[in-house]
């Protein structure tokens, strides 16, 4: 039971994550035609994205929670799930 939950998480988080990536492709999409009001004076990073007044690094690294909150910390950023 506890596993089965545990595997209904997983994919609940994966189709999550793909969500949330296709709507940022969406808004990188945007953000190029027309650059947004609410951007912030400093422009984002290369390879980060720029959405309502943050900047986001989708990373394609493979690592456990404790990995990512580490790589995150050391960009001076949080890591979001």
């Amino acid at each position: 039971l506890v596993v089965q939950g545990l595997a209904d998480a997983g994919h609940k988080r994966d189709v999550t994550r793909g969500e949330v990536f296709r709507q940022m492709e969406a808004v990188r999409a945007g953000n190029e035609l027309s650059p947004s009001p609410e951007s912030s004076c400093e422009p984002c990073l290369e390879n980060w994205m720029a959405f309502q007044g943050s900047c986001y690094l989708f990373s394609t690294q493979q690592q456990d929670w404790f990995e990512a909150k580490d790589h995150c910390t050391e960009k001076g950023a949080h890591l979001v799930i």
